[in-house]
């Protein structure tokens, strides 16, 4: 088993990481169409955190077919400000970040803005909030965060406000506490705080407006199986009584329909900072608050991410076998039936890669960037009909 520390401000583990938000996962739907776009934050906050990420790349999605990719890390740079737009088969550097920044989050709200919260620059985390104009290109600064705070959560909630949850800092350590943003107002103000601190966890919109909050690590406790719910109309959080069954910091969470929750893979750590894969898949069902298992992966796999594809069906590309020694980074897609817990088939992607980003595409295609196989990896690839090729632009 890898040695892990979870006593420094940055997670060192023997697996370099990197990503597009989401590196971070998103998925490509109609901007207009409400719940699926609470399916582009859910995805978004829960596969860009990368603990020791080496690209730490958000991705999101405005409308089909056009996908932003904001901040992150680089093989040169700690944290980097370049802001890459793919759309119609094209990726391009438009413009850049006022601040440089990874292991932020990154929301389309009900303006048509990206609102880019927190994060690390390198020296600190941030409590800074950009908020980037799509129609015209333009940034400006926001307000502030009232806590610094990286590897959080942030989820657009009904009635248009941001809910920011948990997090770490150098001075506070985990963090408990959250805030949401108001556009109104444009300011943050705190509400209940988290029952457990936690951070690398997942933020999903449920289909009455409360949002889920499922695992992450402290360091009381390191990888956790808890749930929480928060509760937009009171503003507080309720530690439930169900429990995964794996305890997992570092996984993916994706909205499968029915009010429900795939929840795969991420790791496990401990106290005395061992740390080992979580191969297993767990579905959370938010019209009773249950957790039941559904299977398991054939190759022991964190850091991968999680694509949409069709009504049924889950690509589960990419991630690494921490169990492996050396740590074996992984290359094969998975196409997992949610319904009936199988998986239906496999393929490759053209390179190997843990923390990747993916997005769903118009027409049944899918976009995989970033990651890290022993190197930062700065190519795109494009999957239709099980076949991956190469974008030539890179990301750095």
């Amino acid at each position: 088993m890898k040695k892990f520390s979870l006593n420094k401000h940055k997670i060192i583990a023997n697996t370099l990481l990197i990503c597009i938000t989401l590196t971070v996962s998103c998925n490509l739907v109609r901007s207009d169409d409400t719940k699926n776009k609470n399916l582009i934050i859910s995805l978004l906050v829960s596969a860009y955190f990368l603990p020791n990420g080496k690209s730490e790349i958000v991705a999101l999605s405005d409308k089909p077919g056009s996908i932003f990719l904001i901040g992150g890390s680089s093989k040169r740079n700690n944290a980097i400000t370049n802001i890459f737009h793919y759309n119609d088969g094209t990726l391009k550097n438009i413009m850049n970040l006022k601040h440089q920044r990874r292991s932020h989050t990154a929301t389309l709200n009900q303006n048509k803005e990206i609102v880019v919260i927190g994060g690390y620059d390198g020296s600190n985390a941030l409590e800074s909030t950009e908020i980037i104009n799509i129609e015209n290109n333009r940034i400006v600064f926001g307000s502030n965060l009232n806590q610094r705070r990286m590897w959080h959560t942030s989820t657009l909630l009904n009635d248009g406000r941001i809910l920011v949850t948990g997090g770490y800092n150098a001075d506070s350590g985990w963090l408990t506490s959250a805030e949401v943003y108001n556009p109104l107002t444009k300011q943050y103000s705190f509400v209940g705080s988290l029952n457990i601190a936690r951070r690398l966890h997942t933020a999903n919109l449920l289909d009455n407006g409360d949002v889920v909050i499922i695992g992450g690590e402290n360091k009381t406790n390191g990888s956790l199986n808890s749930i929480e719910i928060f509760n937009p109309t009171s503003n507080t959080f309720t530690l439930l009584g169900t429990q995964m069954a794996s305890r997992r910091s570092v996984h993916t969470a994706t909205n499968i329909g029915s009010n429900k929750i795939m929840i795969v893979g991420g790791y496990i750590i401990d106290p005395i900072d061992q740390i080992k894969n979580t191969p297993t898949v767990e579905i959370f069902n938010g019209n009773n608050n249950s957790v039941s298992a559904s299977l398991s992966l054939p190759n022991g796999i964190h850091a991968q991410v999680a694509i949409p594809n069709g009504l049924n069906n889950i690509y589960i590309c990419g991630g690494a076998d921490l169990d492996s020694n050396p740590t074996k980074f992984q290359d094969t897609c998975y196409d997992l039936n949610h319904v009936n817990g199988t998986i239906v088939r496999s393929f490759s992607l053209q390179k190997e890669r843990a923390y990747p980003t993916g997005n769903q595409l118009p027409e049944g295609k899918m976009l995989i960037c970033g990651g890290n196989n022993t190197d930062w990896i700065d190519s795109c690839e494009i999957i239709f009909e099980n076949i991956s090729s190469s974008l030539d632009t890179k990301l750095y």
